[in-house]
């Protein structure tokens, strides 16, 4: 008769072994990919663009399920709760990855470590603008007046607590400067009130601000991102102009449930990366304004803890949390 020992020994290999057959076997039926957003979105098409080739690629179908409400969290929670096995992979967003805590406060339904990552698809850059009728033509001089003026510029958000209030509060820590916040509930009436001049800037996606700069409605002096972007090759970055460490954007990306195997990761950000790669799959992501990008899972793994402790410390400072 086996010894406990010998028993748990053998039990611990037969576990060991167990996973990379499971991983080598992956898929064997239909993967079920979560997009926590109504169906009809950007966020949904573009989970759908990347869906109908990873089927291909996997020879599987990969299933998009819409399972939206309560900004994302629904879906997020169910994928969270599912079996790490590659059955169950989730759309993600900067703002249901890394904002969850702006979202429910000190308690929320699930943390950034519930997930793995397996590859961002897409970055979506905030640009500074300006309201026409504020007498600035580019962010040095933007930074400039501020400076000598505390707290008389005013800057939107599409909402206490969002993306676009994070990348002010941020903006004023690492810029050295102190403005009034003047929140919206929405991009759509923060963006009427820079046109009109109610306010003197916002951060906002860049799709819509690009379309009116070229109509000479408004200002972009600056981009939010680490890098400058194609749509604006000529803005500079916050980091150029002297604003250290500023990276703020958002982003969608594939998660799956903590626990994932490796090689599945893997596998999933091999096949996504090289679809993301085909001209026509890139050019359509553009099209929405979108930057397309890829990562290795380690590397989505650290955006979203990096993300998670800016948007922490930005929403501490600003007495949100």
């Amino acid at each position: 008769m086996m010894s406990s020992w010998k028993y748990a020994a053998a039990a611990a290999s037969l576990a060991l072994m167990a996973g990379p057959a499971i991983a080598q076997d992956w898929p064997s039926r239909p993967v079920t990919l979560v997009v926590p957003y109504p169906a009809g979105g950007n966020t949904d098409t573009l989970a759908r663009l990347v869906a109908a080739p990873l089927s291909d690629a996997l020879g599987q179908p990969v299933i998009v399920e819409n399972m939206p409400g309560a900004a994302g969290t629904i879906g997020s929670v169910h994928a969270s709760q599912a079996e790490a096995d590659g059955y169950t992979i989730l759309f993600g967003t900067s703002s249901t990855m890394a904002g969850v805590r702006d979202l429910h406060g000190e308690t929320p339904p699930y943390a950034p470590d519930d997930f793995s990552g397996v590859t961002m698809l897409a970055l979506v850059p905030l640009v500074l603008t300006v309201s026409n009728s504020f007498d600035v033509s580019n962010i040095q001089e933007l930074l400039d007046y501020a400076r000598n003026h505390p707290g008389e510029l005013n800057y939107g958000s599409d909402g206490v607590g969002g993306l676009t209030h994070l990348a002010g509060e941020v903006f004023q820590e690492r810029a050295g400067i102190e403005m009034q916040h003047i929140p919206y509930q929405g991009t759509a009436p923060m963006m009427t009130d820079i046109l009109s001049g109610a306010i003197d800037l916002a951060f906002a996606g860049a799709l819509a601000p690009i379309q009116y700069m070229n109509d000479g409605q408004l200002k972009i002096v600056a981009v939010g991102t680490s890098e400058r972007i194609s749509a604006l090759p000529d803005v500079p970055t916050l980091q150029e102009a002297g604003v250290e460490g500023y990276d703020v954007g958002s982003w969608f990306g594939i998660v799956a449930p903590a626990g994932t195997d490796a090689a599945i990761l893997d596998r999933l950000s091999t096949e996504i990366a090289a679809i993301i790669a085909q001209p026509e799959v890139s050019e359509r992501i553009a099209g929405f304004g979108f930057e397309p990008m890829t990562t290795t899972p380690a590397e989505l793994d650290a955006r979203i803890r990096d993300d998670f402790q800016v948007w922490d410390t930005a929403l501490r400072e600003a007495g949100l949390l």
